[in-house]
């Protein structure tokens, strides 16, 4: 185990897939939740312009 450890720390490349794959494991509610938070605050923003230009539209 110590010889895997000394050869990532030795190979830097290694090392930063490594944290990579753990920080994104060990996150993986949080990018769910953003995703989801994201997704609704498009359809907010999508129902105002689109109640904007209707209502514009039928005041021309």
């Amino acid at each position: 185990m110590k010889r895997i450890l000394i050869s990532l720390l030795e190979d830097r490349v290694a090392l930063i897939g490594s944290a990579g794959t753990a920080w994104t494991v060990a996150l993986k509610h949080i990018h769910t939740s953003v995703g989801i938070l994201v997704g609704l605050l498009t359809i907010v923003y999508l129902t105002i312009k689109i109640r904007q230009e209707l209502k514009r539209k039928r005041d021309d």
